[in-house]
């Protein structure tokens, strides 16, 4: 059972990463579409 929540656990996080990582990735073209904007 502590064997199959350890792979939930980081089968979880790893999915954490990636939406992270296209959230990370869409703030950043925002800002700097607003950069581009205010220019």
């Amino acid at each position: 059972m502590k064997e199959y929540n350890k792979q939930g656990k980081i089968k979880a996080v790893e999915f954490m990463d990636k939406t992270g990582m296209k959230k990370a990735t869409f703030y950043k073209k925002m800002r700097q579409y607003e950069e581009i904007k205010s220019l």
